[in-house]
C-alpha cells in the first residue's frame, strides 16, 4: 500500500506523535496508580523504548539533511536494538515473578549492545546499512542478523507470554486468553510483513503496533482481570518474605516451599517439589526435636479435629540449633471445603536466645539480690555494733567529764563546809548544775542524727564553755585559738569536743594537773588539736577506754593522734583532722 508523498511524512509523524503521547500519558497514570514491583519496572522500561523509537522516527522524518536524520536513527535504533531482550526481560518476569538467571542476561544485553554498535558505526563499514535517506534505506547485511536476533526474542517472549495466558485462561476466559494472544503476536507480523513485504507499507507500522499491544496488556494488569499482577507477584511476595511458607494442597502434597524453607531446612533437595507432606515429615524427623508431639498435632489438624495450631519448634540445621514458631491453618474455599493448608515458620532462635539470656540474667541477679541481702542485713549488724560504741564512747566521755567535775567540786566544799558555807553551797550548786548538763548531754547522744555544716566560731564558743566548767573545779585553763571562716562537718566538731573534754577530764582525774594549755588551729584543709598539762605525767602508756576511745574517733575520719609524756612530767595531746570527711 503506497501512500502518496506528499502526506506520507504528514500520516507518519501525525500517528507517530499520537501514539507517542498517548503511551506518556497512559504510562503515568500506571505509574502513579500501581504498587511498585520488579514487574511494574520491566513493564516501564519497556515502554520508555517503545517512546523513544516513535519520537525519533518522529525527528527523523523531519531532519533537514541526512546527517541529522542519521543522528535519529542511531537513537531510534538504540530501542530498536535493545525493544527484543526487554521485552523477553518482562515477559519472563510475568511468566515466573523473578529476573531470567544473570549470565543469560549478561549474554543478551551484551548481544544487543554489539548490535547496537554496528548501528552506530555504520558510517565506517556500511554492514548495517548500505544507504539511507530521510525517507528510506538500504538495508546491509548485519541488519538481517539483528532482525533474526530480535525475531528470536520476541518469539521467546512470546511464548512465555502464551505460557502464562494458558495457566490463567481459566480465570480469565478462553475468549478473552485467545484475543490476548493475537494482540501480542499483532506486532511480529506487523514487522516482518514492513522488513520482508514489497511496499506493502510505506512506512513503518511496528512501534506502533507494540504500543498498542504492550498498553493493552499494560491496562489489563492494571484492571486485574487478565493480566493479574498478584498472580504475578505471588512467588515474588513468598520469596520475598521472612517467614517459612508451606503451602499444602488438599491431598496433602506440599506444591510450594519458598527460599527461607529451602535455605533453613536440610536434605529438602532430595523430596521431589509435590512431596507427601507425611514423607517429607518422616525425611527430615531426626533434624526435629520432640516430633512426636508435633506429628500429632499435624496429624489432627490434616484429620479436621482442628482448624489450626501453633508450637514451638526446634530443627537442626547446618548452622546449628535453630527455633521457630510452627503455625498451621487449613485453608477453605467459599463452600466452607478444605482445599489446602498455609504452614508459616517464623524464625524466632534470636528472640528465644535473648529471653533465655534474659531468664538466665534474672538467675542472677536474684542470687545477686540474695547476696545482697545477706550484705545489708551485716551491714545493717555493723551499724548497730557501730552505733552502740559510738553511744558507749559518748557516755564515757560524758560521764566520765560529769563525775570527775562532780566529784572534783564537792571535794572543794567538803573542806570549805566548815570555813565558808556560803561558797561550800556555791560548789553544790555548780555540782547539780553539771549533773543536770550531763544529763541533758547524754540524752542528746542517744537521740543523735547527723546535721549539717558548722561554724568554726560555733565550736570555739562550745569549747570555752567547756573549759569554764573545769576552771570551776580550781584547774586553770589556757583557750588558744585563731578565728576561721571555716565549716565544719558534725563529725569534726563533735570529735574535737569530745576529745578536749576527755582529755581535760584525764588532766584533772589522773594527771591532777593544776595549768592546761588547749590550742586550736586550722592550717589549709586540715584542723591541729593541742592539749598540754603539767600534770604528774605517764612514762608507760596503757590505752584504757578513754585514749582508745580519742584514737578510734580520730582514726575513723583518717585523721593523725598521738598522746603521751616526753619529758617525763606533764601530758599532751596531739590530733590533725581533715576538714572534710569521707
Amino acid at each position: 500500500m503506497k501512500v502518496n508523498p506528499d502526506y506520507e511524512i504528514f500520516y507518519s509523524m501525525m500517528l507517530y506523535t499520537i501514539s507517542a503521547f498517548v503511551s506518556i500519558a497512559v504510562n503515568f497514570y500506571f505509574a502513579l496508580r500501581s504498587r511498585k514491583s520488579i514487574f511494574l519496572t520491566a513493564y516501564m522500561n519497556l515502554q520508555i523504548m517503545l517512546v523513544i523509537w516513535l519520537l525519533a522516527n518522529v525527528l527523523r522524518k523531519s531532519a533537514p539533511n541526512e546527517e541529522v536524520a542519521w543522528l535519529w536513527i542511531v537513537t531510534q535504533y538504540l530501542a530498536v536494538c535493545m525493544f527484543g531482550i526487554i521485552f523477553f526481560d518482562f515477559s519472563y518476569i510475568y511468566r515466573f515473578g523473578k529476573r531470567v538467571i544473570y549470565p543469560f542476561r549478561l549474554f543478551a544485553y551484551s548481544l544487543s549492545g554489539f548490535n547496537y554498535i554496528m548501528l552506530f558505526t555504520n558510517p565506517v563499514h556500511h554492514w548495517f546499512y548500505r544507504s539511507f535517506d530521510a525517507l528510506g534505506s538500504v538495508k546491509g547485511p548485519y541488519f538481517y542478523f539483528h532482525t533474526l536476533w530480535s525475531y528470536t526474542l520476541l518469539f521467546f517472549a512470546f511464548l512465555l507470554l502464551q505460557s502464562a495466558i494458558i495457566r490463567n485462561a481459566k480465570s480469565a476466559g478462553i475468549g478473552k486468553s485467545l484475543a490476548v494472544s493475537m494482540g501480542i503476536l499483532t506486532p511480529l507480523f506487523v514487522n516482518v510483513i514492513y522488513v520482508f513485504g514489497k511496499d506493502v507499507f510505506s512506512f513503518d507500522l511496528t512501534p506502533i503496533a507494540f504500543n498498542i499491544s504492550t498498553l493493552t496488556l499494560g491496562f489489563s494488569a492494571y484492571r486485574g482481570s487478565f493480566l493479574d499482577i498478584n498472580k504475578v507477584s505471588q512467588a515474588q511476595i513468598f520469596d520475598n518474605i521472612h517467614e517459612g511458607i508451606f503451602i499444602i494442597d488438599a491431598n496433602d502434597r506440599i506444591i510450594y516451599r519458598n527460599p527461607v524453607i529451602t535455605n533453613n531446612i536440610d536434605n529438602y533437595s532430595k523430596v521431589s517439589k509435590f512431596t507427601d507432606l507425611l514423607v517429607f515429615g518422616q525425611h527430615i524427623e531426626n533434624q526435629i526435636m520432640e516430633r512426636e508431639l508435633l506429628f500429632e498435632r499435624v496429624r489432627a489438624c490434616t484429620e479436621n479435629s482442628h482448624r489450626k495450631f501453633e508450637t514451638e519448634l526446634k530443627v537442626m540445621v547446618p548452622d546449628g540449633l535453630k527455633t521457630y514458631l510452627f503455625k498451621m491453618e487449613r485453608l477453605d474455599d467459599a463452600a466452607g471445603d478444605r482445599i489446602g493448608y498455609l504452614i508459616r515458620m517464623v524464625d524466632i532462635t534470636q528472640q528465644r536466645s535473648l529471653v533465655t539470656s534474659v531468664e538466665e540474667k534474672n538467675e542472677a541477679l536474684g542470687r545477686i539480690n540474695h547476696q545482697l541481702s545477706k550484705n545489708i542485713s551485716a551491714t545493717k549488724q555493723l551499724a548497730i555494733a557501730k552505733e552502740r560504741s559510738r553511744i558507749s564512747k559518748e557516755i564515757h566521755d560524758i560521764l566520765g567529764h560529769t563525775m570527775t567535775m562532780v566529784i572534783s567540786l564537792l571535794s572543794m566544799a567538803d573542806v570549805m563546809v566548815s570555813e565558808n558555807k556560803s561558797e561550800a553551797h556555791s560548789k553544790v550548786k555548780q555540782s547539780m548544775e553539771i549533773i543536770r548538763g550531763g544529763l541533758v548531754d547524754l540524752k542528746k547522744s542517744l537521740r543523735k542524727t547527723n546535721s549539717g555544716d558548722i561554724e568554726a566560731n560555733v565550736l570555739n564558743e562550745e569549747l570555752g564553755n567547756l573549759i569554764e566548767e573545769y576552771e570551776q573545779s580550781g584547774i586553770k585553763v589556757d583557750y588558744v585559738y585563731k578565728k576561721a571562716a571555716v565549716q565544719l562537718s558534725s563529725e569534726v566538731f563533735d570529735t574535737i569536743y569530745r576529745i578536749c573534754q576527755e582529755g581535760l577530764t584525764n588532766a584533772l582525774k589522773h594527771g591532777k594537773a593544776k595549768n592546761v594549755t588547749v590550742g586550736l588551729r586550722y592550717v589549709e584543709q586540715y584542723v591541729d588539736l593541742f592539749i598540754i598539762d603539767d600534770g604528774k605525767g605517764c612514762p608507760e602508756i596503757v590505752k584504757g577506754n578513754g585514749i582508745s576511745g580519742m584514737e578510734n574517733r580520730v582514726n575513723e575520719l583518717a585523721g593523725y593522734f598521738s598522746c603521751g609524756s616526753p619529758d617525763g612530767d606533764g601530758f599532751n595531746i596531739h590530733v590533725t583532722l581533715p576538714l572534710e570527711t569521707v
